[in-house]
């Protein structure tokens, strides 16, 4: 069964050519259209017979006059890497014509080589972390970056990430840590004041910094954002685990069903700020069959997931314009709808600020007291329940974190006298 093509459709061909252009590369099939573009004849490029994953592009790419300003929107977009990939495998055949100008190849080459180092760089700092674990014992996953990017991809340097991240079971997080620390990897405070049994109950991740990488590593037992329950406990994520090869080395992948939940759940957990999560979420789908997406519902339903995959499913739906099955077990109801058109909405205000220049390749801005507040509302109205939405914001309003623990005097009384530290994280919240 199809979800088929959203209206939406529409409302992205009247968008300026730059978000164009960003949006036409998350849709997958794209990727096997630029790799067959190599040696056609010229006028096949513009053929109306031509699929429409790079129809659209080609018709975006033409109406595209500054060209520096869509490198800053790819960059600002996480899609650096995979756009320039795309852009440069048209550009390269004979047959791509004046798909880019002359004078922007050697740029885009240039922040393909840097973005490609940079990728590879990080990526053997990941092995040898890897390597490090499983000599100390420890069954560990990479989460995100290079390994989903080899899934995904089949290249583990088209996906934009910042940091690394380990997914552990949580009975090995104390060995795993132990491991780190000895080869050079720093601990952050909280975790080394209140110890490591109390900073896991609140806490899905640790993070870790290495002068000698110049790389922050994330330590998970749990896949969830702070004060939401238990989405993707790690162990689950291990024991479906399979091997699979990267950059030549084996090392532990989740399966196909898991790469499309952990992600539904990572871009909710980031609020959808990224086009990159859509086009990650866009290649995951395209990967699962009709079992597929009815193993997926069901996880979903278990772990209490399942509106933040409708909500992916419908923003694959609308904005990569990717007709997804789901196997006959649909998860896009109205709420679910109502919920992704908040998404949508940021991510397309996200690529017009992008058009007019404002922050292009250096990311968001520091939220403000009132942006963090509306993210907590927004986060907690992606769970599945009422009951969820009110143990979440009930959390945060009174469950200390790593906030809570960074704060000078945060086991011994602080500007607020000997308060206890529920009450004087309440004292704080209400502040804002």
């Amino acid at each position: 069964m199809s979800q088929g093509v959203s209206t939406t459709a529409l409302v992205i061909d009247g968008l300026p050519p730059i978000p164009r252009c960003l949006l036409a590369v998350c849709d997958p099939r794209l990727r096997l259209d630029c790799a067959a573009a190599a040696g056609e004849p010229p006028e096949a490029l513009v053929a109306s017979q031509l699929p429409d994953a790079r129809t659209r592009l080609l018709r975006a790419l033409a109406d595209v006059r500054d060209w520096p300003r869509l490198r800053a929107a790819a960059v600002q977009q996480g899609l650096a890497g995979l756009f320039g990939a795309q852009l440069l495998a048209l550009a390269g055949a004979e047959a791509g014509g004046g798909v880019l100008p002359d004078s922007e190849r050697s740029e885009w080459r240039a922040l393909s080589r840097a973005v490609t180092a940079r990728s590879l760089r990080m990526t053997a700092v990941l092995i040898k972390v890897l390597t490090e674990l499983d000599r100390a014992g420890v069954r560990a996953l990479p989460y995100k970056g290079p390994a989903l990017a080899q899934q995904l991809y089949g290249d583990p340097c088209l996906r934009h990430y910042v940091d690394l991240d380990v997914v552990v079971a949580p009975g090995d997080v104390q060995r795993a840590l132990d491991c780190l620390q000895a080869v050079g990897w720093q601990a952050e405070q909280p975790i080394r004041t209140v110890g490591a049994a109390a900073y896991m109950a609140a806490e899905q991740e640790v993070s870790l910094s290495s002068a000698c990488s110049e790389t922050t590593l994330d330590l998970h037992w749990r896949i969830g954002r702070r004060f939401v329950a238990d989405s993707l406990p790690a162990g689950d994520v291990l024991r479906r685990a399979h091997v699979g090869e990267l950059l030549g080395r084996p090392v532990l992948m989740p399966d196909h069903v898991d790469v499309a939940l952990v992600m539904a759940v990572h871009a909710a957990n980031h609020d959808w700020r990224l086009l990159e999560a859509v086009a990650a979420l866009a290649a995951a789908f395209a990967a699962l069959d009709d079992q597929g997406w009815r193993v997926l519902a069901r996880r979903a339903s278990a772990y209490g997931c399942r509106r933040r995959v409708g909500v992916a499913v419908a923003l694959v739906r609308d904005l990569a314009c990717l007709g997804v099955s789901w196997g006959g077990a649909p998860f896009v109801d109205a709420a679910t709808e109502r919920t992704a058109a908040r998404a949508r909405a940021h991510l397309l205000a996200s690529l017009g600020r992008s058009e007019v220049g404002r922050g292009g390749g250096g990311g968001a801005s520091p939220p403000t007291r009132r942006l963090r507040a509306a993210d907590a509302f927004w986060q907690a109205s992606a769970l599945d329940t009422p009951r969820a939405v009110a143990v979440n914001m009930y959390c945060r309003l009174t469950a200390p974190g790593r906030r809570d623990w960074s704060q000078p005097g945060a086991t011994h009384g602080d500007g607020d006298g000997r308060l206890p530290l529920w009450l004087r994280r309440q004292l704080r919240i209400w502040r804002r």
